[in-house]
């Protein structure tokens, strides 16, 4: 197998893997790209996102009684479909953020200072609610893995992880889009592993073995995300950089040399500079759409940089320091050869 087929397997390899989440999102109907598509649309099939829009909008205009019967709708609606088209947020939450609005529009209105105050309540009710409900399925569905391994949802190697993903990968669009993906992979095999893990206890000890190094690597990359704060989309990108680098080196690196020694048993090959230049390739083309989706708001083009960043750093890393030891290997052994 030479260098091109290689090359071919891995940035094919890349691509589907960048792709195929960013089609879903693409193709889901309740993607919503731009803040202004309720008004190309009868009101008749408007969404309670598309009220909550038309309200903010006659608000701005000065239509206040217009609005708050638009905000009005728009609860009427979230309540009723139990979505929030366009949005990350939870049902409550979105509701909470109406009620704010709708309490902003108020206050503009004479004599209506009551019902300001009554919204501004109870958004404040709900956005508490919400955020109740949101760490309560955070402590239950998350670090599932570590959760098993350390055994416990509050256990400081768990609480670590959970910190790295919610203040460090969710602070910004891209990171948020990388973790839509990473979550459809790692919530379809977690939950078996996990279980499996706290029925056998005896495979606690090595798996925290394993785990271990990747609390590091994270450590690591959370310093550097801090050091560039000023910086939240440049910050995501170094972290991101360091992160996958670190888990190429430690935990991608074992796995690839041992396969390609196997392999190259059965069907003797060279890696050669071809196979970096297509992974550079790969790494340039997912910077450059995590660039691009930025600059437009583009979800799928996130989604699909920040999977082909990550996964084509880790091959890189992992690949680079084979290819050195594989080298190593065939000069000692063409030196005993010459013996």
């Amino acid at each position: 197998m030479d260098h091109r087929k290689i090359g071919t397997i891995i940035i094919l390899t890349c691509f589907v893997l960048a792709l195929m989440p960013a089609t879903v999102v693409a193709a889901d109907d309740n993607y919503i790209p731009f803040n202004k598509m309720w008004q190309e649309k009868p009101k008749t099939q408007w969404s309670g996102y598309d009220f909550y829009q038309a309200g903010k909008a006659a608000s701005s205009q000065g239509n206040y009684q217009e609005a708050i019967d638009n905000f009005n709708y728009a609860e009427l609606k979230v309540v009723d479909e139990d979505t929030i088209p366009g949005r990350s947020a939870n049902t409550e939450t979105f509701l909470s953020e109406i009620e704010r609005d709708k309490a902003a529009t108020y206050s503009r209105m004479p004599g209506h200072q009551a019902e300001a105050d009554a919204a501004t309540q109870k958004s404040q009710t709900l956005k508490q609610s919400a955020i109740e409900k949101s760490e309560k399925e955070r402590l239950q569905h998350s670090c599932l893995i570590a959760t098993a391994t350390f055994d416990s949802p509050l256990a400081p190697q768990v609480q670590q992880l959970r910190e790295f993903r919610q203040g460090t990968i969710y602070s910004t669009e891209s990171g948020t889009q990388f973790m839509t993906a990473f979550n459809a992979w790692y919530y379809s095999f977690s939950p078996a592993v996990a279980i499996f893990i706290d029925q056998h206890p005896l495979t606690k000890p090595p798996m925290r073995v394993i785990l271990t190094p990747l609390l590091g690597i994270l450590s690591v990359s959370r310093m550097s995300f801090f050091a560039l704060a000023s910086y939240p989309d440049i910050s995501v990108i170094v972290a991101g950089l360091i992160a996958s680098t670190l888990i190429g080196i430690v935990y991608a690196f074992p796995l690839l040399f041992v396969l390609l020694v196997i392999i190259r048993r059965a069907y003797p090959f060279r890696l050669t500079t071809g196979v970096f230049k297509v992974l550079g390739a790969v790494t340039v083309t997912g910077l450059a759409l995590l660039v691009a989706g930025d600059l437009v708001t583009a979800k799928p083009a996130l989604l699909a940089g920040s999977v082909m960043f990550i996964v084509s750093l880790v091959l890189l890393a992992g690949l680079f320091l084979s290819w050195v030891c594989l080298n190593r290997l065939d000069s000692r052994s063409a030196h005993a050869n010459n013996e």
